[in-house]
């Protein structure tokens, strides 16, 4: 028999009977190498189409007798492309209507995974679209286990190779316009919805972006905006923005939660952030609010709250201002102030201002500048000014009861002026020194020239003594000029 490259055989496809004759017909072609033809499509009888073996739909494509088949049939208004073993039928593709559906399974029972509808959303394990966040989106994923996620991964040996989700905004009305968008303009936004017991339309939260200036070509300035719902309410807050120039604002509270690891950290610097801001800071109170350098870990501020409270700022970890509950400012030291200590107190106790430092004679303590002198107490104690001017109020507005003095010649001549020094005990400066002692001017009567202290101390007014020895001696030069009035007349006699 020759050898055919190929042949079309008809052969009957069932039981003949009178005027019935079902046929088939078999095409077959030979390999490149073969002797004989082999079958590789046949039409049954019933008009299904089998491409490398018996058919069992409309179009049956069969790799081999044991392996997958491909097949196509129409079935209940359904259009369907099936992927099957030799002895099931699962579904792979069906037509149904506007939808078109994808479907796995096993053992002859094909699951649907996913939909593609008449709007052209794709569903995922779910067969009809809904609203979630008040938006019936395009892609759509809904399970009923732990399951419903979309995983980006990408797998590429480099530094940028890692996945990207992009989310963009033209002006345009038309698929592929690049129209130029607007300051304020949305770009996009993430929703977070949760079942209220009726639908998912209502937000808890949401992360939009959105221009935060002009856009040019290769310009676009962009904001981040940061919203949740307040408890009773139906639609999101902005809480915080992140804008194009890099700045943080917020509409509420920054908590930083208590706790020695709970930490903000502010800036970046040489790879490492520049401050921290950690909240529960230890103390005997309740607790506070510490700012530390990021890189050392040094003190810089801190705020202890509680009744016995106070702010302290810090260089280098030493305390160097601070600021107690009761209100007095601490300046370069912790406490009292004594002789030889540094530092300034403002308001301290009965609202006492002190000034310490520890030098003597010629350094000043307090400086005072004007625009053109100035005044500084010393170290010792003395006050020196550019002038050497002392004054007092003495606007005869402001006085009344204006009389002369009482003569003062008493109480002047009962003075005793002393020399004398400070212990070393008092650490005052000990060089002798001319005055009066308080204790004795008590004794003689004067004691409204003396003033007791809440250190204990006594000390004496010697401008008021100063005006007393005036008085006095304007009394000496009466009696004097009365003196030299008789020795004039005695002498002209």
């Amino acid at each position: 028999m020759a050898n055919y490259a190929a042949t079309i055989k008809a052969q009957v496809d069932g039981t003949p009977g009178s005027d019935d004759m079902p046929g088939r017909l078999i095409f077959s072609t030979t390999a490149d190498g073969g002797t004989s033809s082999t079958e590789r499509m046949r039409i049954t009888s019933d008009g299904k189409v089998g491409i490398g073996g018996t058919p069992l739909e409309p179009l049956d494509i069969i790799l081999n007798t044991t392996s997958r088949r491909l097949l196509f049939r129409h079935t209940n208004s359904v259009n369907t492309i099936q992927s099957a073993n030799a002895s099931s039928n699962n579904e792979a593709v069906a037509l149904s209507g506007d939808n078109i559906r994808f479907h796995t399974g096993s053992s002859g029972t094909g699951s649907e995974i996913v939909r593609m509808d008449s709007n052209g959303r794709v569903l995922i394990s779910q067969t009809s679209a809904r609203a979630s966040g008040g938006v019936s989106g395009m892609l759509q994923v809904e399970r009923a286990d732990s399951n419903g996620a979309i995983n980006i991964v990408q797998n590429q040996n480099s530094a940028a190779g890692a996945p990207v989700l992009i989310l963009g905004k033209s002006r345009g009305t038309s698929i592929g316009s690049n129209t130029v968008v607007a300051d304020n303009d949305t770009l996009g936004t993430i929703n977070f919805a949760g079942a209220d017991g009726t639908d998912l339309n209502t937000p808890a939260a949401s992360i939009s972006c959105a221009v935060d200036g002009t856009p040019g070509s290769d310009d676009m300035p962009g904001r981040l905006i940061f919203s949740t719902t307040a408890d009773g309410a139906s639609s999101v807050t902005e809480r915080m923005r992140i804008d194009s120039g890099g700045d943080f604002k917020f509409s509420g509270r920054l908590n930083v939660v208590n706790g020695a690891s709970s930490i903000l950290k502010l800036g970046v610097e040489s790879g490492d952030f520049s401050y921290r801001v950690r909240a529960n800071v230890s103390s005997s109170v309740n607790g506070g609010f510490l700012i530390e350098d990021g890189n050392s870990l040094n003190d810089l501020y801190k705020i202890v709250s509680g009744s016995s409270g106070s702010h302290t700022f810090f260089i280098d970890g030493s305390t160097k201002m601070t600021l107690s509950s009761v209100g007095s400012l601490l300046v370069a030291n912790t406490g009292t102030l004594n002789i030889g200590d540094g530092g300034a107190i403002l308001g301290g106790s009965n609202n006492i201002h002190y000034f310490a430092r520890n030098a003597g004679t010629g350094s000043a303590v307090l400086w005072i500048k004007g625009g053109s002198g100035q005044a500084y107490f010393l170290g010792d104690g003395d006050l020196v000014n550019t002038n050497n001017n002392y004054g007092g109020i003495s606007d005869q507005n402001l006085k009344e009861n204006i009389v002369d003095a009482n003569s003062q010649w008493d109480d002047i001549k009962a003075l005793k002026i002393r020399n004398y020094n400070f212990k070393e005990s008092t650490k005052f400066s000990t060089h002798r020194q001319i005055g009066v002692i308080a204790q004795e001017l008590e004794a003689s009567g004067m004691n409204g020239l003396v003033r007791d202290h809440e250190e204990g101390h006594k000390s004496v007014d010697y401008s008021v003594l100063y005006m007393k020895a005036i008085k006095a001696l304007q009394e000496g030069m009466t009696k004097i000029e009365t003196l030299e009035t008789k020795v004039a007349a005695l002498e002209a006699g």
